[in-house]
């Protein structure tokens, strides 16, 4: 699977505040690393973009998930 994530670019004056609709990508990465290990990788499309293999820790016990 693959998950693309785009932050908020700056589009000029749109009429409305915007603050409050922005998620750094760093807090999110750091969320998602919560529950997955990323890995980041070499790989580049000669954008801005990065990325990262994801893989799934084995399945907490039952006690750790209280």
């Amino acid at each position: 699977m693959d998950l693309t994530l785009f932050e908020t670019l700056p589009l000029g004056d749109i009429g409305a505040d915007r603050t409050d609709q922005y998620l750094p990508l760093t807090e999110l990465r750091r969320a998602i690393e919560m529950r997955w290990t990323l890995t980041d990788t070499a790989e580049r499309t000669g954008g801005p973009a990065r990325y990262a293999a994801s893989r799934k820790p084995a399945a907490a016990s039952a006690s750790s998930r209280r």
